[in-house]
């Protein structure tokens, strides 16, 4: 069984959802196919929580701390793009709600569905 990751945010209270896994591919930002970001999941995690939401550079930068994660351009669901390399998000992640007062900070519009990489 993968390990679970502690995912960094601005309190002592953080949890993110994801297993470790060496050759997982897991994209910043929610795809137009579907595929749940990990930044945006975070995003969801934190506002749910009533927690400060970080910069998705300092979440990057937080993440590239931890051993096996990389960030890099990737395919992902047929189109490059920037994702992690080292973890997946697990099922139960939580997912952006579809608020039309809130923007996305990622390229594409959230999507209601998990992950499928």
């Amino acid at each position: 069984m993968p390990d679970v990751l502690q995912v960094p945010t601005a309190t002592d209270e953080r949890t993110e959802f994801t297993e470790q896994e060496p050759d997982a591919v897991t994209p910043k930002w929610t795809t137009d196919a579907g595929t749940l970001g990990a930044y945006d999941s975070y995003k969801a995690f934190a506002r749910s929580n009533g927690l400060e939401v970080e910069t998705d550079q300092t979440f990057t930068a937080e993440l590239k701390q931890r051993e096996g994660i990389s960030k890099r351009k990737l395919t992902v669901d047929g189109k490059q793009r920037q994702a992690y390399r080292g973890f997946r998000l697990t099922d139960d992640a939580p997912e952006p709600e579809h608020d039309n007062d809130e923007s996305n900070d990622g390229p594409n519009d959230p999507q209601q569905t998990g992950l499928d990489v």
